[in-house]
């Protein structure tokens, strides 16, 4: 005969989130640790595909201004 385990009874317990807290004036940080290095979508000056120079200064140019700004 299988014993049937008791659960505890579950009380009037209320969950307390955090109100979601905005980015909108937050600036924007790049990261490039996980950049491409070796794929076929690599980021590297060397390609004569790519205009790295343009790249990068769109880059600087949109990290000086907040997510409100981009929007």
């Amino acid at each position: 005969m299988a014993k049937h385990i008791k659960k505890p009874a579950v009380q009037n317990s209320k969950v307390i989130t955090q109100p979601a807290l905005s980015t909108e004036g937050h600036l924007q940080v790049w990261v490039f640790d996980n950049v491409d290095r070796d794929g076929h979508f690599r980021f590297s000056p060397t390609r004569a595909d790519m205009d790295c120079q343009d790249i990068l200064e769109k880059i600087i140019h949109y990290s000086m201004r907040t997510w409100a700004d981009i929007r």
